[in-house]
């Protein structure tokens, strides 16, 4: 027997609901400011180690992909510069 839908762990901050307790912890940082994951490959730093991994994914195949240009990245905006 499963409960299904059941939200038991409540954020004090916001009030928010979730079913597991990891994921209230994880939410929390959002309140805090927390964000312990930092790309190498570009500095940002981000509160969820499965989003740095997907940014870092991203970053490398832009990295690949532009070998022959010079990529300009500015608040997250692509910029290729021809050389």
């Amino acid at each position: 027997f499963v409960n299904i839908g059941v939200k038991k762990f409540q954020c004090d901050s916001c009030g928010r609901s979730f079913s597991q307790g990891y994921h209230l912890r994880r939410h929390q940082m959002i309140h805090t400011g927390e964000r312990p994951f930092v790309c190498e490959i570009c500095s940002r730093a981000l509160n969820r180690k499965d989003k740095l991994s997907k940014l870092q994914e991203t970053r490398t195949k832009l990295k690949e992909k532009t070998a022959n240009h010079t990529l300009l990245l500015v608040n997250d905006f692509k910029f290729e510069l021809q050389s």
